[in-house]
């Protein structure tokens, strides 16, 4: 399988076989028993041995839009925040079957027809995000930070998942989010330990990487496309934070 990405969200339950996936440039290996998490914009593969057995559910946030308190809900579960998620999230034995259940009743409600399908669909995909949510909250160690400061920096992470390529500076997202630089920078650190601009030229390199990797894009387009004018300025960027130009780094092969 090539590496891809979509404009969607979907969540794989393997429960049989041997999985390698590849997340933009980290491989991990999967056991059965693991949901694997894949946000829109990832690039990603995946190597699967032949007796490999699961589900996978493929869904978008306009499916909670008629829902708005539930969007607002999901928008904050630890697993879709880009700056502090990962990617694979194992479920203990005695969780295992009910995740199973609510698969394969999703299975069957997807192909029975009539007005309450979507509303089954919904509740069902709930039940999923909060086992995802649940256990990857488990696997996460150290003082649990402030309600008030985990939810400005997963709104920091969201819009800067938005608007990296046009907005490189923390006071831009200070200013959209009606908060002072300094309480921003101190919410971000307090949550993931790293500082709002580390966040913003991590994913900065992170498409730029991927650009790199997977387009025909020239050098100049990248750094046009991730708001660097005049070019020159995004050679200089990643090449502080990589130490080699970005020309060494389409030659090689990615993970």
């Amino acid at each position: 399988m090539d590496h891809h990405r979509h404009d969607f969200f979907e969540i794989f339950w393997f429960t049989e076989g041997q999985i390698r996936h590849h997340s933009d440039f980290e491989v991990y290996d999967v056991e059965p028993g693991t949901l694997v998490f894949i946000p829109a914009g990832q690039v990603h593969t995946w190597d699967f041995s032949e007796d490999v057995r699961g589900y996978i559910i493929a869904f978008d946030t306009r499916l909670f839009a008629s829902r708005p308190a539930l969007a607002g809900e999901h928008a904050g579960l630890p697993f879709l925040d880009p700056a502090t998620s990962r990617p694979i999230i194992p479920v203990p034995p005695e969780d295992r079957e009910g995740i199973d259940q609510a698969c394969q009743s999703m299975l069957r409600e997807y192909t029975r027809p009539g007005p309450y399908r979507d509303h089954g669909l919904r509740a069902l995909l709930e039940f999923i995000l909060i086992q995802c949510a649940r256990h990857a909250e488990n696997r996460t160690s150290g003082e649990e930070p402030e309600a008030a400061a985990k939810h400005l920096s997963r709104e920091f992470s969201l819009l800067v998942e938005h608007h990296f390529s046009e907005k490189h500076r923390v006071k831009d997202y200070a200013a959209l989010m009606q908060v002072s630089v300094s309480t921003l920078s101190r919410a971000v650190r307090q949550s993931t330990g790293r500082s709002p601009n580390d966040l913003i030229s991590h994913r900065l390199l992170l498409e730029a990487r991927r650009l790199l990797h997977y387009s025909t894009l020239t050098i100049s387009e990248i750094a046009y496309q991730l708001g660097f004018n005049p070019p020159s300025n995004f050679g200089r960027f990643f090449k502080k934070h990589t130490k080699h130009p970005p020309g060494y780094t389409r030659g090689r092969h990615p993970a």
